[in-house]
């Protein structure tokens, strides 16, 4: 605009209304005159420098066109010269461009780069939610994206996926697939599953089969279908259970290799029979090339390595796969200084025992109630968890137990009294002494934590006759400090208590207040209830374990319960009946590999709210074990 221009805001203002109403239509022309229905690639261009001059006496029409016409060259100039990588930027089709998008997503680098204007949307989603939710825009376009990326790309990318966000893009894309069967297809699928890993988890399955989905799509003569997913899922889920089912996988093989549907039905749990059942309208030819394939590959590699077995061992009491981290972290050698091992450095591995190896083993079995204990005491899962020799004896594990002296009793009571009070788990407000029965209905006394509900001590003498069994814990030899206030639930226990040269409060229980939800008061409520749990845990008699050791036993193991409903949502204070009726009671199915112990657990009957907690996912290591890692994993069935 000329300087000095009598009117330059009603200019201004022409033009600004010509731009807002006429440039879409105008450059909508004028790229449709450039734009070739074939040609498929994006471009990103970040700034377009327009130098153009205009006449204030066009129409709004006419300074549209111009401004159009300008930008169109601006642009042209822009692809011509080609994309510099940094303010101009080329894809050649919408699946290069979501590809490279989903690779960046994956190594964390995409939020720096200004081109995925388009995706800011998902920025303040997970990794694995950004991955989904960008391949479900357009399935048919994420499934060629991610065919188009590298292969160790793809395999980063699908890594990324949850197990629920890959069935869900799986699901997806069978919505959108061909509903055919793929008697030619299989031929495709065979190839992938010969090249790539099988999955040995369930938790694999549904990325196993993206990942063939993807690999299928690569392949110009493939037509991947609803089928063809099938397919793919029921060679996934028959290469999982070819890695936990045992000798079960042999009748299962049987019956696909027959085509059996009903015996397949009888022999399989209802949802993997259904996932399987693909399999028999194959060709029996094309049955038995799986079979081979797929059932006797984790033999053959085994074989090749010289790895243990990876045939299942059938664990019927699994709760020690879920305490085993737990009871790790105790400090157990301390507790069993000076106390003697089995076994000497010259014998085989599988005699011998360190003493903080059978305290462990020990505490794991009495943590699964008495009546489970010497069943746990011989598992050789446990005591390979445990760091106990397989080949050792129970009797032997019994008479080191019954050897303890009251030293070591006293021992074990300190040590675990500290380790509580340093990782907080045992507070020093309020303690309860309470009088209950144990399982021959003789008169105990129980002190506990009134914060969490931990047992500190539990002697059978009455107070009256041995003051002195209770005192070690309030002058500060037990643990650092005395608490504050001591709840007893008698006169009798209460008057003890004053006579002893204590400066604790002790003060009589009052009656249960429903209004009350202090820690005191909800600990209070179960105490009708502690009489079972005493009776729940007690160790058989034919054990014959020494009545001090055995309740020094019973304080170890009902921490290690404690701590362990304390994850439980909702269920903290549960009695040890119920927690483990409700969430421990499981069996399982245990590979021991080359690198790992994996164990497939059954599912409990308050399964949804272990999945809350990540207990049945678990991962650990254990020093003392080859191998060291540990793996858990829940079973889908019901």
């Amino acid at each position: 605009m000329a300087a000095g221009h009598p009117e330059p805001e009603r200019v201004r203002r022409r033009l600004h209304d010509a731009l807002e109403v006429h440039l879409a239509d105008a450059l909508n022309a004028r790229f449709a005159e450039a734009a070739r229905a074939s040609d498929e690639t994006i471009w990103r261009i970040r700034r377009l420098d327009l130098d153009l001059v205009v006449n204030t006496s066009w129409d709004e029409n006419e300074l549209a066109d111009a401004w159009a016409t300008e930008c169109r060259r601006a642009v042209t100039h822009a692809i011509e010269t080609g994309g510099d990588g940094v303010s101009v930027v080329r894809f050649a089709s919408p699946a290069s461009f979501l590809a490279s998008f989903l690779s960046d997503v994956a190594n964390g680098s995409c939020w720096s780069k200004w081109w995925y204007g388009e995706f800011t949307g998902l920025r303040l989603l997970t990794r694995a939610a950004a991955i989904r939710t960008a391949l479900l825009r357009k399935p048919l376009v994420g499934l060629q994206a991610l065919a188009t990326l590298a292969p160790s790309a793809m395999v980063l990318v699908i890594a990324e996926l949850t197990r629920q966000d890959a069935r869900v893009v799986v699901d997806a894309l069978c919505a959108v697939l061909e509903d055919r069967d793929t008697p030619d297809d299989s031929a495709v699928l065979f190839a992938m599953a010969r090249r790539d890993t099988l999955p040995v988890h369930r938790d694999d399955e549904e990325r196993w089969v993206l990942r063939v989905l993807a690999e299928s799509a690569r392949v110009p003569a493939a037509r991947p279908s609803r089928g063809f997913v099938a397919l793919a899922h029921a060679m996934a889920r028959l290469a999982s259970l070819t890695a936990g089912a045992g000798e079960r996988m042999a009748v299962i093989a049987h019956a696909i290799r027959l085509g059996d549907e009903v015996a397949l039905q009888v022999v399989a749990f209802p949802d993997d029979a259904d996932c399987l059942a693909p399999l028999l309208s194959l060709p029996a030819s094309l049955r038995m090339e799986i079979l081979t394939m797929v059932v006797s590959r984790d033999v053959v590699d085994a074989t090749a390595r010289h790895a243990p077995s990876s045939e299942f061992e059938w664990m019927p009491v699994a709760a020690p796969l879920l305490l085993a981290e737990s009871v790790a972290a105790m400090p157990f050698e301390g507790a069993t200084l000076g106390m003697p091992d089995i076994g000497t450095a010259g014998d085989p591995p599988a005699q011998c025992a360190s003493a903080a190896a059978l305290l462990r083993l020990w505490v794991m079995a009495t943590a699964c109630g008495g009546e489970r204990a010497v069943r746990v005491l011989g598992d050789p899962i446990v005591r390979r968890l445990s760091g106990v020799g397989t080949q050792i004896a129970t009797s032997d594990l019994v008479r080191w137990l019954g050897a303890r002296t009251a030293t070591d009793v006293q021992q074990l009571e300190r040590v675990n009294a500290e380790w509580l009070w340093s990782r907080g788990a045992v507070g020093m407000g309020d303690w309860l002494l309470v009088h209950s029965q144990d399982r021959n209905d003789r008169p105990t006394v129980v002190l506990l934590d009134a914060a969490r509900g931990h047992w500190l001590v539990q002697r059978d003498a009455s107070l009256a006759q041995s003051p002195a069994e209770l005192l070690p814990w309030f002058n500060g030899s037990m643990v650092e400090r005395t608490p504050a206030r001591v709840w007893c639930d008698t006169y009798e226990s209460r008057a003890v208590l004053q006579e002893m040269p204590l400066t604790v409060d002790a003060v009589l229980l009052p009656e249960i207040d429903d209004r009350d939800t202090s820690d005191r008061s909800q600990v209070q409520r179960r105490l009708d209830r502690l009489a079972d749990e005493l009776a729940w845990i007690a160790l058989p008699v034919s054990l014959q374990v020494p009545a001090e050791v055995e309740r020094a036993l019973y304080v170890i193991a009902q921490g290690t319960l404690r701590t362990l409903a304390w994850r439980m949502p909702g269920f903290a204070r549960a009695t040890l009946p119920h927690l483990w009726a409700n969430f421990l009671a499981v069996d399982a199915q245990v590979v021991v590999g080359e690198h790992r112990m994996v164990a497939t657990l059954s599912r409990p009957p308050l399964a949804m709210i272990v999945s809350m907690t990540g207990l049945f996912h678990l991962s650990y290591l254990l020093p003392w074990m080859t191998p060291s890692a540990v793996k858990l994993f829940p079973s889908e069935r019901a």
